[in-house]
């Protein structure tokens, strides 16, 4: 999956995640080629992803990768809020700043 999104912090990647949360997930080239143009993602095709999604996963102990999707599924609401906070924020300070940055503006601190 790190092959998809190094950073695992883009918002179509969680939808990814959770349209195919094992490597045994169903899922169709036309569902991924959707979420693709949903999002506007371009550097990736559904061929593409689905090869990717079909390699060999890690070996692990059984349950541990369905104990870990089903963690990674309840962290994915907690992480859309921190983004939404995030790109709440930024906006906010970019307007801050514009009304500071604006002639007239805070004159008394400058005296």
């Amino acid at each position: 999956m790190l092959k998809l999104c190094s950073g695992v912090d883009e918002v179509w990647f969680w939808d990814l995640l959770e349209r195919c949360p094992l490597p045994t997930s169903k899922r169709s080239k036309a569902k991924i080629k959707n979420l693709l143009q949903t999002h506007r993602i371009r550097r990736w095709d559904a061929p593409s992803i689905e090869a990717i999604l079909r390699e060999r996963p890690l070996t692990l102990v059984p349950g541990a990768m369905e104990a870990a999707s089903e963690h990674v599924l309840l962290l994915l609401p907690q992480l859309r809020l921190y983004r939404t906070q995030r790109d709440q924020m930024i906006q906010r300070l970019e307007q801050l700043l514009k009304e500071m940055s604006q002639p007239g503006q805070f004159a008394e601190h400058l005296t």
